[in-house]
């Protein structure tokens, strides 16, 4: 990269369809930049990968450090319940495997212990891998500790630098942070360090409770149609019912339920337009039933064949597949007007 610092670059890319990476020259100087290894973005500093790819390096090794160090309540937690199937391949009443593992503590005990981080050398005395071995041991989660020192041996090696006074994590750890800026730089396996780095955070975070989403409600915000979602906490679920959309709360679900009673009572009269899917349709009408309603369709359908107007009519899907119906035929068909004699 060549620039000038005394203003502003105003980059314009310069790539080639042939070209990779990409290129931006400035048009204000003569300037010309590259795109960092790492994110992709204008890398506007020399190297290969930019300060802020640097820094998040740095935080996503100490991050694991940190909870590296939760494993053991997990473990725990995972152990005084019972034995956890780590190996979820197969889905539930599969029959097992001669290499399906289960193990106390689940895949935190197979995290927290030791291990190897190369699963492609053969072992002591073996010629051959089985392929179907090797690809299960592929998909089995990594030891952390032997992921960061295989890391730790590779940058030492390629630094011709002597081998660790230690294998204590934390020293793993730190001895990864300080040398990050220089292996973003030179080191050729890089890109190789970065996604053993998120898949170890995306592993420890699951396991740890770290990433937990949170939890949606099956019924649209009553205030906004939005959606309601309950937050974890070290506590667990919080009794707090939000919407994301117009941040209207409820202390609890009780009080959400009946926030949703009040205004779905209304809904077939102030809103008889709205598409619903029959799963919304018996939330609303508490006395509507499913066989009462299929039974409805299986006439209503008969009538279209015989040339008359259906009563109930689809209107589309929802985003599942559901099809969906108008809120306001359902109601009439559920309580219908007094004939007038």
């Amino acid at each position: 990269m060549t620039s000038t610092t005394d203003h502003q670059h105003d980059w314009t890319e310069t790539t080639q369809p042939d070209d990779t990476p990409r290129t931006w020259a400035c048009a204000i100087c003569p300037a010309t930049a590259t795109q960092c290894a790492t994110c992709h973005r204008i890398l506007d500093t020399h190297g290969r990968v930019c300060d802020h790819c640097v820094s998040r390096a740095r935080n996503d090794i100490r991050e694991i450090r940190d909870l590296y160090q939760l494993l053991p309540d997990v473990i725990a937690a995972a152990a005084g319940l019972h034995a956890i199937r780590y190996d979820t391949r197969f889905g539930a009443g599969e029959p097992r495997r001669a290499n399906d593992t289960t193990i106390l503590g689940g895949a935190a005990m197979v995290m927290a212990a030791g291990g190897t981080a190369d699963k492609t050398r053969l072992g002591r005395g073996e010629t051959t891998i089985d392929p179907a071995l090797l690809d299960a041991e592929r998909r089995d989660p990594p030891s952390v500790r032997a992921v960061l020192t295989f890391w730790e041996e590779a940058w030492r090696d390629a630094q011709q630098q002597p081998d660790p006074q230690t294998t204590a994590l934390n020293d793993t750890v730190e001895y990864l942070a300080a040398n990050t800026a220089w292996a973003a730089q030179h080191a050729d396996t890089w890109t190789d360090y970065r996604a053993d780095l998120r898949d170890l955070i995306g592993r420890l975070r699951f396991l740890t409770g770290a990433s937990k989403a949170p939890v949606r409600s099956e019924v649209p915000c009553p205030e906004c149609g939005g959606t309601v979602v309950q937050k974890w906490t070290n506590a667990g679920l919080d009794d707090t019912h939000t919407c994301t959309r117009c941040h209207t709360t409820w202390p609890s679900h009780a009080h959400f339920a009946r926030a949703l009673r009040a205004t779905f009572h209304d809904l077939p009269t102030t809103n008889p337009d709205t598409l619903v899917t029959l799963d919304d349709a018996r939330r609303i009408l508490p006395d509507l039933k499913r066989n009462t309603f299929n039974v409805w369709l299986k006439r209503d359908r008969g009538r279209a064949d015989a040339g008359h107007p259906r009563q109930m009519p689809e209107h589309g899907t929802d985003p599942h597949g559901k099809p969906l119906y108008r809120l306001g035929d359902i109601a009439t068909k559920l309580n219908p007007a007094p004939e007038v004699a």
